[in-house]
């Protein structure tokens, strides 16, 4: 359920996002912070990700996360296409909650929520998969053992298996 404060920050992010993509193709500079150091960039913005990155030459920069954090983005004639006063001068890598945090403040909680969604359903997804290759590699190594059997002394084919 969506209260006053989150739709205020959906409209104004919605205006940000718009503003964004009507400068695709056009000079930007970047106010940034990347691993608690400030940085400014000037370049051309190649596309808007909403709620995940912008691309400029040659980079992909976070709005949040990734130990990086936009804090200001100017048009071509220094007006304000993107801010979040929220995001700290030493800005650093942090925790999924602490981000996630940060994210309620400055995009509201249903996109939070689409975000932890995606991470939970990755999480997952990378869990099979070690799950998996781990099975795969437990079969391949006792069908490796099956096979060279006949030249391995069978104390050390035995000490071998107690490990698969």
């Amino acid at each position: 359920m969506k209260n006053q404060s989150d739709e205020n920050i959906e409209t104004k992010i919605q205006e940000y996002l718009k503003a964004l993509r009507n400068n695709i193709g056009k000079g930007v500079k970047i106010e940034y912070v990347w691993y608690g150091i400030p940085q400014e960039e000037e370049s051309t913005l190649r596309n808007v990700e909403d709620y995940v990155n912008i691309e400029i030459e040659g980079a992909g920069i976070p709005f949040i996360g990734y130990g990086s954090a936009i804090r200001r983005i100017l048009g071509e004639n220094d007006e304000v296409l993107y801010e979040n006063p929220l995001i700290p001068h030493n800005y650093d890598l942090r925790r999924d909650e602490d981000i996630d945090q940060l994210r309620v403040l400055s995009f509201g909680h249903e996109i939070v929520n689409k975000f932890k969604k995606q991470r939970i359903k990755e999480k997952r997804e990378w869990e099979e998969k070690v799950r998996r290759l781990d099975e795969e590699a437990r079969n391949n190594l006792e069908k490796y053992l099956m096979e060279s059997s006949p030249l391995v002394r069978d104390d050390k084919l035995e000490e071998w298996r107690e490990y698969v």
